[in-house]
């Protein structure tokens, strides 16, 4: 018999499906545990690339999020200077809030890719937190739009909830 993938394949998936622990699977003879070796190393090598490049978008975004810190805190100090000035504390803590967590998802990348654990809910949580927290912030610094206050502690919790959520993943390691 020459390599029968749907053999084959009904072989992995039965071994899959082994629930029983006494460590027994299928005979895999020549051919066909040749043919699975290449299965299980090319599967294990698009994991590798797609975890590889998953977890990126979390780090990218942490980037993307301190380059915007960086530019809006300029930006307010010098050309909002007039416009902001009764409300320069609120815009100061949106600055400090966004840069704080743009630095935590840079991390939060770094130690999913270390530890090979997935935190992407986590980093969802704290990307939101910092569009609702800073962005009220700075509508209301700007803008005067007080109303939006409402909104930033939904921010705030989203972050309470993030960073419990990521110490909660940690703890299984």
């Amino acid at each position: 018999m020459k390599n029968n993938p749907n053999k084959i394949v009904k072989l992995f998936i039965q071994c899959l499906k082994n629930k029983d622990k006494s460590h027994h699977s299928p005979n895999f003879k020549g051919n066909e545990k040749k043919y699975l070796n290449k299965i299980l190393k090319s599967h294990a090598l698009i994991f590798y690339y797609f975890w590889k490049k998953y977890i990126m978008w979390i780090i990218k975004s942490g980037i993307i999020f301190s380059i915007f810190s960086i530019a809006i805190g300029a930006f307010g100090a010098h050309a909002l200077a007039n416009i902001i000035a009764d409300k320069i504390e609120v815009f100061k803590t949106a600055v400090q809030y966004q840069i704080f967590h743009a630095l935590s998802l840079i991390l939060i990348g770094i130690i999913a890719k270390t530890f090979s654990v997935d935190l992407n809910i986590v980093a969802y949580l704290i990307i939101c937190g910092i569009i609702l927290f800073s962005g009220s912030l700075y509508m209301i610094s700007i803008y005067k739009l007080s109303y939006l206050g409402m909104i930033t502690p939904i921010g705030g919790t989203l972050f309470i909830i993030g960073w419990s959520l990521l110490l909660f993943r940690l703890s299984s390691l």
